[in-house]
């Protein structure tokens, strides 16, 4: 590979693949989401393309026009609004065959079209963790704080729940507080599921974020970053509990002070997938 297609959601995660992939001597070419990508991209990548999000076409143009075979997906893209203007949105073409021809709605069954249409045109998609692999949560404590014997007792009871919900597409972040299921993460996104949860369960709630067993590694990996850190501060969650091996933490240094700071619990733990 000499030049990488990267699709940019919203967030830090393009950002830093961006970077590392550069560092590895690879030609990025960026393709970023009105509405969604920051626009600090521009500051990192030399070329950028802008695109609405229904530009699948003019996508894979685009993609055509630098030679580029191989693509990568990083970033959300926020579903609720997608679906809030699915009327407008389904007017515009594949974007309505897509939609119109998956079984359901599910992240997997929308994401799994899309890249079917990739590689019909001949482009690949790689997965997201490529050039990522140093962002990867270890397993075990990384902070000063750790998790009273209560604690990790909901750890080991959300991950299971965690599991089960992440199995469904349904969302992959599991709040628990006395070995009881505040909220599950759905449409609305890990952030409000925490404030959700918090509201529910009170002071200290932990918060467990998992991979979709048998991940497609493509797409919709866990993600954590300081934002994540700065809801739970806010609501007083005490824990946060990830996939180790299959959640990146984005600026793992900066993330893990943060924490410290807030007295908040960070760990990995290990997949048995």
């Amino acid at each position: 590979m000499s030049t990488l297609g990267l699709i940019a959601g919203h967030g830090e995660f393009p950002l830093l693949l961006a970077e590392q992939a550069q560092k590895a001597n690879i030609s990025v070419v960026a393709f970023a989401i009105i509405g969604e990508t920051e626009s600090r991209i521009e500051d990192i990548v030399k070329t950028v393309h802008w695109l609405e999000i229904h530009e699948v076409e003019r996508l894979i143009e685009l993609l055509h026009d630098h030679h580029i075979t191989e693509a990568v997906m990083a970033g959300k893209i926020h579903k609720a609004h997608l679906i809030k203007n699915a009327p407008a949105l389904m007017k515009q073409m594949p974007l309505k065959n897509i939609w119109t021809n998956v079984l359901d709605r599910r992240d997997d069954s929308l994401l799994l079209a899309v890249a079917e249409r990739f590689e019909d045109a001949g482009v690949k998609l790689i997965a997201s963790t490529t050039f990522m692999e140093s962002f990867l949560a270890p397993v075990g404590v990384m902070t000063k704080r750790v998790p009273t014997d209560r604690e990790q007792e909901d750890i080991l009871f959300g991950f299971d729940m965690a599991k089960k919900s992440a199995a469904l597409d349904i969302g992959q972040t599991i709040i628990v507080k006395n070995k009881a299921v505040m909220a599950v993460e759905a449409i609305e996104g890990t952030d409000a599921a925490i404030k959700r949860g918090a509201l529910l369960g009170g002071d200290g709630v932990v918060v467990v974020k998992v991979s979709k067993p048998h991940q497609d590694m493509r797409f919709d990996v866990p993600v954590v970053g300081v934002e994540t850190l700065e809801v739970m501060s806010q609501v007083k969650a005490c824990v946060l509990a990830v996939e180790a091996g299959k959640t990146l933490i984005m600026n793992k240094k900066k993330f893990v002070n943060k924490a410290d700071q807030r007295n908040v619990c960070v760990l990995g733990v290990a997949s048995h997938d």
